[in-house]
């Protein structure tokens, strides 16, 4: 098996067991698809072609639905579970959420694979893949949707708002009985013409009133199936430490060339590197700096693996510096830009430093950096 193939196999999910008895001990059932034809769309996996069904209903339609109401709804899960989250990290998080690994996890506690429909000669592979499983859960959080949505405009709305507009266009077009004149004739057109486009406009708006209320009632509706399941899964999988991590490895981008362009620029010796796999312990989370604090939040050696640590080491003895840092990640790559990053963060504070005390001394014995 492929690296590739390892990474999308439901066997390798890192999240499957992260679902527990307990964590789903208060998950509601998943709520049945009344509309039968909708049901059988959700069922279908793309893999077998339709035909004579409306293209919003199409599998990989209702799992873009599906999608974008995740999207939305995390969104403001995350606002109300953690208000003190800056937005970067609650962008890093959502992310997490709604990764296919967790909505995988999610679909197969559903068993939604096993009642999927799909082309034979992938079934096995599809039901195996991470992505795969995850669309089926989006898809069918469609289908739910629309089955909410076909609920309200049948059923709760009074058909008095719902009646086309067919009585306007026959008044319009009626003949007028008797002989006019011809500007008897221009005057009731325009009449019958504005008549015909204010009745309009009130249709349209009624219609955009029944829209919008029937897509509030079906979000309505999905809510609380969606809060259980998500809130415990917002609660388990915080770690303010990964968030920091992750904008770590954001800033540190480049930093090692960045650091070695600064010491040559000065004519500065170059860093040393010393690199080895650990296994992190439970204090030091951040997988960052060997010195940054650590969050209350803790996760257990056996759910991380083993890491990259990376020493970035600069000694300048003619300037008594002497600077240490380290970087921790799953690569040696990323490991290596965090300890660099560190480490010209501490070098041009200490050049800035010395460059002042120069400075107050009449420009004597300071180092002259280059930036």
């Amino acid at each position: 098996m492929t690296k590739s193939d390892i990474s999308d196999d439901i066997a390798y999910n890192p999240y499957r067991s992260t679902i527990t008895k307990s964590l789903s001990s208060q998950w509601p059932r998943l709520p049945t698809i009344e509309k039968q034809q909708l049901k059988s769309y959700v069922a279908t996996h793309s893999s077998i072609p339709l035909s004579d069904i409306d293209s919003r209903y199409r599998y990989e339609r209702l799992a873009f639905v599906g999608e974008g109401m995740l999207f939305s709804f995390v969104t403001s899960l995350i606002q109300d579970l953690f208000p003190g989250i800056d937005r970067e990290s609650a962008s890093i998080f959502r992310s997490k959420l709604l990764s296919p690994p967790v909505l995988s996890s999610i679909s197969i506690y559903y068993s939604l694979p096993s009642k999927a429909i799909i082309s034979r000669h992938i079934l096995e592979a599809t039901r195996n893949s991470i992505k795969a499983t995850s669309e089926m859960f989006e898809a069918y959080l469609g289908g739910l949707f629309y089955s909410y949505e076909k609920h309200f405009r049948e059923e709760m709305i009074d058909p008095a708002l719902t009646r086309n507009t067919e009585r306007i266009y026959k008044s319009s077009v009626g003949e007028e009985q008797g002989e006019d004149t011809k500007d008897e004739k221009k005057n009731k057109k325009r009449k019958l013409s504005n008549n015909t486009f204010q009745n309009s406009q009130e249709s349209q708006s009624h219609s955009y009133v029944n829209y919008c209320s029937a897509q509030s009632y079906a979000y309505d509706q999905i809510q609380p199936f969606l809060l259980p399941i998500f809130t415990s899964l917002a609660k388990e999988l915080y770690d303010p430490n990964e968030c920091e991590h992750k904008k770590l490895l954001g800033l540190s981008e480049n930093s090692k060339g960045e650091l070695h362009i600064l010491l040559g620029k000065n004519k500065l010796p170059m860093p040393i590197y010393a690199q080895d796999k650990v296994l992190p312990s439970d204090e030091s989370s951040n997988e960052g700096g060997a010195g940054s604090s650590n969050g209350s939040h803790k996760v257990g050696r056996s759910k991380r693996g083993l890491k990259w640590k990376v020493s970035c080491i600069i000694v300048l003895p003619e300037q008594d510096i002497f600077i240490r840092e380290e970087g921790m990640a799953s690569n040696s790559k990323d490991a290596g830009n965090i300890a660099a990053y560190l480490a010209l963060k501490k070098l041009r504070e200490i050049m800035l430093d010395q460059g002042k005390k120069g400075e107050e001394k009449g420009g004597e014995g300071h180092m002259r950096v280059t930036h």
